[in-house]
C-alpha cells in the first residue's frame, strides 16, 4: 500500500473515532471524568508500549527522554494532553460537545496561523484563503452556542481557554524569539 494510501485510511479511522467518541464517553457519564481519562491514560500507554514492542522501536522510546529536560518536556505535555481530556470528557458529561469541539475546530486554524507567520517569512503564492475558509462557518457555530449556552459553563470554559491560548501564544512567542536569535544564519 502506499504511502498516501496509508495517510488517507489512517485519516479516515481518525475522523471516524473522533466522531464516535463522544458517543462511548457519553455512556460513561455516571463515572468521574478524572477516572475516564485515567483509565485512557493507563490503557493508552499499554496499547503504545505494545505497539512499539511489536514494531521493535521500544528503544527509540528510551532515547527520546535520555535527560530529566526531556523527560520534563514529555511529562509536561502529557499533562496538558490530560487537562484537555478531563476538560472534553467533562463537557460530553454534561451535554456541551457542540462547546467543547469549537475548541478543538479553533486550535488548529490559530496554530497554523501563528507558524505561517512565525516560520514562514514570505509567501510565495500561500493561500491565506484556504485557512479561513473553515473559519466561515464560525460565526453560525458561535451564534448556536450562545444562543443555548448554560451560563456557568461557557463562563469556566471560556475563562479556561482565554488562559490556554494565553500560554499557547506566550510559549509561541519565546519559541520564535529564540529561534529567531539563535537561528543559524545561512
Amino acid at each position: 500500500m502506499r504511502e498516501a494510501t496509508k495517510g488517507i485510511w489512517a485519516m479516515v479511522a481518525a475522523c471516524l473515532i473522533w466522531g464516535i467518541a463522544p458517543i462511548y464517553y457519553k455512556l460513561l457519564v455516571h463515572l468521574p471524568p478524572l477516572d475516564v481519562v485515567a483509565h485512557r491514560t493507563l490503557w493508552s500507554l499499554v496499547t503504545f508500549l505494545v505497539v512499539l514492542g511489536l514494531q521493535g522501536r521500544l528503544g527509540q522510546l528510551r532515547d527520546a527522554v535520555r535527560t530529566r529536560r526531556e523527560a520534563a518536556v514529555i511529562g509536561f505535555a502529557a499533562m496538558m494532553i490530560s487537562i484537555n481530556w478531563i476538560f472534553f470528557i467533562y463537557s460530553v458529561s454534561i451535554g456541551r460537545v457542540t462547546e467543547a469541539s469549537l475548541g478543538y475546530y479553533l486550535y488548529p486554524l490559530v496554530a497554523v496561523l501563528i507558524g505561517m507567520v512565525a516560520f514562514v517569512h514570505d509567501f510565495p503564492g500561500a493561500p491565506m484563503s484556504g485557512l479561513f475558509d473553515p473559519a466561515s462557518a464560525l460565526p453560525v457555530q458561535i451564534y448556536n452556542w450562545t444562543q443555548r449556552g448554560d451560563p456557568g459553563f461557557v463562563e469556566r470554559a471560556s475563562g479556561a481557554i482565554i488562559v490556554l491560548l494565553v500560554f499557547l501564544i506566550v510559549m509561541n512567542t519565546a519559541a520564535i524569539i529564540l529561534r529567531r536569535r539563535y537561528e543559524r544564519r545561512w
